[in-house]
């Protein structure tokens, strides 16, 4: 079971956005911009496999969209963009 990911709202109804970072980066690269995102809109940013909190797994395609579908699944049943 992954880590946690970062949630900046409590569990809501609210739209949830997925922040995803870029190759040899993690979750934390978006925290300055995430204090400027609109308090309506829940931000869950995550670690995919072999990064961050997540390094000593292996990156695969699969394992990185699974964990973005877990992120996903963890805010229903809100919309998910």
């Amino acid at each position: 079971m992954p880590p946690p990911a970062i949630d900046t709202a409590p569990a809501s109804n609210k739209p949830t956005l997925i922040l995803l970072h870029g190759a040899g980066l993690n979750a934390h690269m978006w925290d300055a911009v995430i204090r400027d995102i609109d308090p309506r809109w829940r931000v869950l940013s995550i670690d995919l496999p072999g990064h961050g909190v997540r390094s000593a797994e292996w990156y695969s395609a699969p394992a990185a969209r699974e964990a973005v579908a877990s992120a996903a699944r963890s805010a229903a049943p809100a919309p998910v963009v």
